[in-house]
């Protein structure tokens, strides 16, 4: 090879290489690919959250728990999973560490390990929302990944939790007992589609049953959603339900379920 055609060899491999830095990661963009799409998301038994607000859930039989014991929302934790299998994209943004905290994806992102067997199937951190998705980083390469919500990764704790206890239709309903702290116990009894006063002798003279609010009571009871859980600890004559009013109800497989009411809030 001629000493001019080695010259110019090494030139224009200079230029490529000062293209490429000044390029930054452009050059990586398309080149690697992250998928879980093999994941067999019904097999999901844990799943493990870090940053902002840790969590930890699990599942147990067919339902999912949080780390401190309580039931999880279905449609929550339906979510996160969902969010994982749409994990797909060949749109790599960068491998380089010091853009990490530029994009979320550093101690500020969500870190999550999803487990099945005891064994990681699936470890990610998402980053920062973009307009169509989010950042997501994997071992050392950060994604822009369309359709990923960082919301779906990342709650309050209180919000993991389910805070509907019923799972029961109006209709489903037999029978509602009300126990009052300050008035006598009554129940109401389904006939048909109407409720009506398993005993009307209880209703005092001059007054009208009144066939709607017995309806819209039972829907209130069966459809109760708490705001949140109270701080662990709490005792019974601080909250009001050592003394509170209690109302219960029977399904049509003859279980019954019971709601009690205690003091006020703010």
């Amino acid at each position: 090879m001629k000493k001019g055609t080695v010259i110019a060899l090494l030139f224009f491999a200079g230029l490529f290489v000062a293209a490429w830095l000044r390029s930054g990661q452009r050059l990586e963009r398309g080149i690697s690919r992250i998928s879980f799409f093999r994941v067999e998301m019904e097999a999901l038994d844990h799943l493990l959250l870090s940053g902002p607000h840790p969590a930890e859930l699990a599942k147990k039989g067919d339902k999912w728990f949080t780390g401190d014991g309580h039931e999880a929302d279905a449609r929550a934790v339906a979510q996160l999973i969902e969010g994982i299998g749409k994990i797909d994209s060949s749109d790599l943004v960068t491998r380089d560490s010091a853009r990490f905290a530029e994009l979320g994806v550093d101690e500020q992102g969500v870190k999550v390990t999803a487990s099945s067997r005891g064994k990681p199937v699936a470890e990610f951190t998402v980053g920062k929302a973009v307009a169509t998705g989010a950042h997501l980083r994997v071992e050392g390469g950060v994604y822009r990944v369309p359709g990923l919500s960082p919301a779906a990764f990342s709650r309050p704790s209180g919000q993991w939790v389910r805070l509907n206890p019923f799972d029961t239709l109006p209709d489903q309903v037999t029978r509602v007992d009300i126990a009052l702290s300050d008035a006598a116990p009554y129940a109401l009894v389904r006939q048909g589609e109407k409720w009506t006063l398993s005993l009307p002798a209880v209703l005092p003279a001059g007054f009208r049953f009144d066939v709607a609010a017995a309806g819209s009571l039972v829907a209130a009871l069966v459809s109760v959603r708490a705001k949140e859980l109270s701080p662990q600890g709490e005792v019974p004559d601080k909250t009001g339900l050592d003394q509170g009013d209690t109302l219960g109800f029977v399904d049509q497989g003859g279980q019954r379920h019971e709601l009690k009411l205690g003091a006020a809030t703010e």
